[in-house]
This record gives C-alpha cells, sequence and structure tokens, in this order.
C-alpha cells in the first residue's frame, strides 16, 4: 500500500467512517480511470464543451445512448444522457485536443 492510501486510511480510521475511505479511494481512481481521459465535443449552436464518458442503452427500450458531462459554464459538471444517433447526427464537432 502506498503512502497515499495509508494517510487516507488513516484520516478514515479517525473519523470512523468507511463512507470517507471510499470516496477518497475513488477519488484516487477516478483520476487514473479511463473515462477520465474520453473525447471532448463542442456542441453546435452552444458552444459548450462537453467530455463522452461512455455509451449505453436505455433500460425501456434498449436504445443506445451517450453519457456526456459538461465542461464549462455555469452547469459545469452536469451529466448528460442523449440518444446515440442525435449525439452524432452532427449537433456535436470533435474537439482535437492538442
Amino acid at each position: 500500500m502506498n503512502d497515499s492510501y495509508m494517510h487516507i486510511a488513516y484520516v478514515a480510521a479517525v473519523f470512523g467512517s468507511a463512507f470517507l475511505l471510499g470516496y477518497f479511494i475513488g477519488r484516487i481512481r477516478a483520476k487514473t480511470h479511463p473515462l477520465f481521459f474520453g473525447p471532448v465535443y463542442r456542441h453546435v449552436k452552444t458552444s459548450g464543451l462537453y467530455r463522452v464518458l461512455l455509451h449505453g442503452l436505455f433500460e425501456r427500450d434498449t436504445v443506445k445512448c451517450v453519457v456526456y458531462k459538461k465542461l464549462d459554464g455555469a452547469d459545469a459538471g452536469t451529466v448528460w444522457v442523449r440518444d446515440y444517433n442525435e449525439f452524432y447526427d452532427g449537433r456535436f464537432e470533435y474537439v482535437k485536443l492538442a
């Protein structure tokens, strides 16, 4: 176990909270998880930037969907779900990051 995990375990033990431990370990994993580095798209009408987190299926009818997160503006961090075909029909354009 590296020093980061030892420190987190100590903090969780002091506060007596398994939730706290899970929260911090989740944050460390999020920084190295592939979803953190998903492709970025710009909405054509609003120019807002979004990161695609994953593709999935709507439960009710198993239609493909895109789960994506707003990266800028007042509502940054908001997670959205949109029909797969709508997302890739020209409403969003891929942003090549340098």
